[in-house]
């Protein structure tokens, strides 16, 4: 007899396996609701998904519903799989990001966890291991590092059995032929979910009003512009600079990552495979860290498409690009394993010290408009800077001792070699060291802040230059 379950389920681990363009979405309302986010986003089936997560959610609610669960545990049910509008892999933790501004600390929480807690039985309360987990990763798998940590980390918490309940009627909720409806939970959402008025994604929380994708005008596009508007969300809501909250592991010092590593290990290895591999050209903007000023300037990397990221990286606009040898590239970053891919990438950062300078924004929004037109995505020219200058050196400076840091130029500064960049000092205001500049060039980002520890880092110059 025909399961057709057991097929679904098949159907699912063969999807999982797969790499997808991204599927023509239908227009949203001035002020779209969570109601409109169900109808016109996760409507239809996904990254080659046998079934959407509408009525996935949907059936996954009305059987928690049906269970007698509290209205935040149904809640949890309905949103638990939001994440795959935008993403498939570790769709949870992203789909908790999404909806946390909107709902309890308790039903983003389960959301979060609730795909690591699948991978592991709990017999107490009935939950068995997936078969088709088994189907898909083969008898014995063993979860990647960060799966094993979040499930632990989750097994002891407060809000375990809410997370716990989502895996246990996400498991029955798979039957592409029932109708679906969210009129069955208008009550629940309306006192558990805070719309905004402005309509989602529309009240300057899950993205910026200037963002140079709510510039772009489709209409106006040749090609197709994806974007990651925050690599690691977690980071960003935790005010961690350098390094994600969960490993201490700087993400843009690991791609192009490993699914089986640590949390940030395991993010960039899907970054990277899920959005970079699959494009033709890659932007990475940065905003510089919270206790970093830095002088606008471009990033790229020798490699078998530095034509192309020469001619992206002079488009962008800024006065200041840096390329340095191979031999000398910052290992890890997204550029360099762009460029070892055979696709042309540059990273352009302008703004730092943790501050949203509408300045800073409107650099980078024009630079990728620039850029956009130079690859003839978008209808005339670009507006590259009138003298741009190369790098062919990136030189950081470091703390030779714990202290306070005083520097004495700024960025954007031209130095010569020799000259005092300020000084490393003691607590009583004694100086221990004094900085100077190794080579002539110009002062690209600076430690905006005074402490600085042993080796830390404390300026980066532009040396070696040259007119691009």
């Amino acid at each position: 007899m025909k399961d057709e379950r057991l097929e679904t389920l098949q159907e699912i681990g063969t999807a999982f396996k797969q790499t997808r363009p991204p599927e023509p979405t239908m227009p949203m309302p001035a002020r779209p609701t969570l109601a409109d986010i169900f109808n016109l986003r996760l409507n239809t089936p996904k990254f080659g998904l046998p079934i959407a997560a509408a009525p996935h959610c949907i059936q996954s609610a009305l059987n928690a519903l049906k269970a007698g669960m509290d209205e935040e545990t149904v809640l949890a049910c309905l949103l638990h799989d939001v994440g795959l509008a935008v993403v498939r892999p570790d769709h949870g933790w992203w789909g908790a990001q999404l909806v946390e501004p909107y709902v309890s600390g308790k039903v983003s929480w389960a959301i979060r966890y609730h795909q690591a807690l699948r991978y592991y039985a709990d017999e107490s309360v009935g939950y068995e291991y997936p078969q088709m987990y088994v189907k898909m990763f083969g008898e014995g798998y063993k979860p990647p590092e960060y799966i094993a940590a979040a499930h632990e980390h989750a097994r002891n918490h407060k809000w375990y059995m809410t997370a716990r309940n989502i895996t246990l009627f996400d498991d029955y909720s798979f039957d592409k032929n029932t109708p679906w409806s969210i009129e069955p939970f208008a009550d629940i959402i309306g006192r558990h979910f805070r719309q905004p008025k402005e309509g989602l994604g529309n009240d300057g929380i899950t993205a910026f009003e200037s963002s140079p994708l709510r510039e772009l005008d489709a209409s106006e596009l040749s090609g197709c512009v994806r974007a990651l508007p925050f690599v690691n969300p977690a980071s960003f809501l935790e005010r961690s600079p350098f390094v994600s909250p969960q490993d201490g592991k700087n993400p843009n010092r690991t791609f192009p990552g490993d699914r089986h590593g640590t949390f940030t290990d395991a993010l960039t290895y899907h970054v990277f495979h899920e959005l970079i591999e699959p494009s033709d050209f890659l932007i990475d903007l940065h905003g510089g860290d919270m206790v970093e000023a830095l002088h606008p300037f471009v990033l790229l990397d020798e490699s078998e498409a530095e034509a192309t990221a020469r001619r992206m990286a002079i488009a962008f606009g800024f006065e200041n690009l840096v390329q340095t040898p191979r031999a000398e590239r910052i290992e890890g970053t997204t550029v360099a394993a762009a460029g070892d891919a055979g696709i042309p990438g540059i990273m352009a950062e302008a703004g730092g010290r943790g501050l949203l300078e509408q300045s800073a924004v409107d650099l980078l929004a024009g630079g990728v408009r620039s850029v956009l037109r130079e690859l003839g995505m978008l209808a005339g020219e670009p507006s590259p800077a009138p003298s741009p200058m190369l790098s062919r050196r990136f030189a950081w400076l470091y703390a030779a001792e714990k202290g306070w840091w005083r520097s004495e130029v700024n960025p954007g500064d031209e130095v010569i070699a020799g000259q005092r960049l300020g000084a490393i000092e003691d607590l009583f205001g004694d100086e221990r060291v004094a900085i100077e500049a190794p080579e002539d060039g110009i002062v690209l980002f600076m430690t905006s802040v005074p402490a600085v520890d042993l080796n830390g880092i404390l300026c980066g110059l532009g040396t070696r230059r040259e007119p691009a």
